[in-house]
């Protein structure tokens, strides 16, 4: 059976308005190896490690590639879903690195509670890039990135 799914402008059907979406607010740049605090949230910290991967999904081209290990400590009251998080990597023209999916990629999961930690690591080419590399972790759209700066 295929389900079709709709959504419903606020106004109705036809409704053009435009829907207000605030930016997300952004830390202050901490170097790599420093810890950053989300306030009420989690403390993350990231490492840099050049590595080698083979490609993980069809496209992809495997190589020379950057790892970045995020560890997240988890400094809020309830439990959440650590699987929402987004990593981003830019290198110092602001151009974005392309993720990749082969090992070691192994994403934050789960639940995490309060006081637990855990840690994940994304991978991103380094094929034509330049350092330093710009990372930029985000729990969720509503909770603050926080930015970290530094080279291999």
């Amino acid at each position: 059976m295929t389900e079709h799914l709709t959504a419903t402008p606020p106004g109705g059907p036809g409704d053009l308005s435009t829907v207000h979406v605030p930016p997300q607010v952004v830390l202050d740049p901490v170097p790599v190896g420093d810890a950053a605090l989300v306030p009420d949230q989690f403390s993350l910290q990231v490492e840099l490690a050049r590595t080698e991967v083979a490609s993980g999904r069809p496209g992809e081209i495997g190589g020379e590639a950057l790892a970045v290990t995020v560890q997240i400590r988890h400094e809020g009251a309830t439990s959440r879903d650590v699987s929402t998080v987004s990593v981003t990597v830019d290198d110092a023209d602001g151009i974005p690195l392309s993720p990749l999916y082969g090992e070691p990629y192994s994403p934050l999961d789960g639940d995490l509670e309060p006081g637990g930690s855990t840690e994940g690591t994304y991978v991103f080419t380094l094929a034509d890039v330049t350092p330093p590399y710009t990372v930029r972790v985000s729990a969720a759209a509503e909770d603050p990135a926080a930015v970290f700066v530094g080279s291999l």
